[in-house]
């Protein structure tokens, strides 16, 4: 009786705190799958001390990928569900349908939008604040890990939260297990004589979950017996040091904005995670706002991140646009032609104009085409005798080999000569005469 109490006053805990935060007993939905993990969350939530903080309803998902087996776990969860007398809601999904229908979704990914969005409804429609799933410190520390193999920064190494009001499909999720072990569960389900079934498709490696549970943590713990523990504590740490994160680069770069000047970024002093910050909203990953911060600041770079959005280099920031018809950017887009006079300010103005700025001409518009970059192409690049290859020249500006095709060039229509290797170098052709008294500027907004 010491252990189940013990237990259970562990795992109320975070369902008392809740209903403080609300001032009133919350209503929870547990998903029980009918696995150890499940089972325990649901007969804590129905013992007498967990009857006492909350409100519970129960809800069960047949995903139909196991055949008779998945049949037989429902049936299981509904049996203990009128025994504990909780009302029970059943949910059967097409999965497979689902995958057809969304090509290149996992079955783990379809599983989790599928139940989730269904979690979300059945809050809404019964009042319920949270729903209440099984992750536990055993999941937290696998989760650490799994995030730290993707190359994720202090948001995804920071694991799960107790309690996430704005969780997966906007579902809001409490979890109450999650500083309590895997064999803390199974241990409460022995001294309550509750049995539970095994997933069959727990106990293969095919997915990286099942993979770090059954042969990675379990050698670690060969040498660091805690090592879960270590995890989990590891992840709380550094979900403290994200929210101070986040409120960094929140001040910097408001979460939704579409333009990141680059002089704050370059003052950040952590350039990836902010560029990550701003990208992120709009799909973007940590890959690319890696190479967004290693890439020159050269006017034609860009980022697709998830349709229709796509991340643009201008000149002294990153911007963020929509490519409403679906297609690559057309060469030249963000540039405009202005007619000028060539006043002594204008001429100062044009010695200190950058390739990566514009660049002037003595024709306008009608004379000149863009496109991208061939292979094969060779500008006379200013300042240098004889011509050079297009494709060394963006080596040589630092250009990663993943934007290079992108590259954006200006050509003469009747000679097809380059004039511009956009944001890079200017031609030696179509430059001023000393005498010219007006002239086309090609600038980047």
């Amino acid at each position: 009786m010491k252990k189940t109490a013990s237990f259970e006053r562990k795992g109320l805990r975070e369902v008392e705190l809740l209903g403080r935060r609300l001032g009133r007993r919350p209503g929870l939905l547990a998903g029980v799958s009918g696995g150890a993990d499940s089972v325990a969350l649901l007969r804590m939530l129905c013992s007498t001390r967990g009857a006492a903080v909350c409100r519970i309803q129960a809800v069960n998902c047949n995903f139909h990928l196991r055949g008779p087996e998945s049949d037989s776990d429902s049936a299981m969860v509904a049996s203990l569900c009128d025994r504990l007398g909780v009302r029970l809601h059943r949910l059967d999904f097409d999965t497979r349908e689902y995958i057809r229908l969304h090509p290149g979704t996992s079955e783990e990914t379809a599983c989790r939008l599928l139940r989730y969005r269904a979690f979300r409804d059945i809050c809404r429609r019964e009042g319920l604040d949270r729903v209440a799933v099984a992750h536990n410190l055993d999941d937290n520390a696998e989760t650490l890990l799994l995030n730290l193999m993707r190359g994720s920064g202090s948001k995804g190494l920071k694991g799960m939260r107790p309690d996430t009001p704005c969780g997966p499909e906007g579902c809001a999720v409490l979890r109450p297990l999650l500083a309590v072990s895997r064999r803390e569960i199974e241990d409460y389900l022995a001294a309550l004589g509750q049995d539970y079934v095994t997933d069959s498709s727990n106990l293969r490696s095919d997915y990286a979950r099942n993979f770090l549970r059954l042969e990675v943590l379990p050698l670690l713990a060969s040498r660091w017996p805690a090592v879960r523990e270590s995890l989990a504590a590891s992840a709380s740490i550094l979900a403290e040091e994200n929210a101070l994160v986040s409120e960094t680069l929140h001040r910097l770069c408001p979460a939704g904005s579409r333009r990141l000047e680059e002089s704050v970024a370059d003052g950040c002093g952590a350039p990836v995670s902010l560029l990550l910050h701003f990208i992120a909203p709009f799909g973007g990953t940590p890959d690319q706002a890696a190479e967004m911060a290693r890439t020159p600041r050269r006017v034609g770079a860009v980022w697709v991140l998830t349709p229709p959005y796509v991340a643009e280099a201008r000149p002294g920031a990153w911007i963020i646009t929509e490519n409403i018809a679906g297609r690559d950017l057309p060469p030249g887009h963000g540039c405009r032609w202005s007619r000028v006079k060539m006043t002594p300010e204008e001429w100062h103005r044009l010695k200190k104009t950058t390739p990566f700025e514009g660049i002037y001409l003595p024709d306008g518009p009608e004379a000149y085409e863009w496109r991208r970059v061939r292979r094969g192409d060779r500008m006379r690049p200013l300042g240098m005798k004889g011509s050079k290859a297009v494709s060394d020249l963006l080596k040589e500006a630092g250009v990663p080999v993943s934007l290079r095709p992108g590259a954006e060039v200006l050509v003469r229509r009747d000679t097809g000569d380059i004039i511009w290797l956009r944001g890079i170098r200017r031609s030696a052709l179509d430059t001023l005469s000393p005498d010219a008294s007006a002239a086309w500027r090609l600038s980047s907004e």
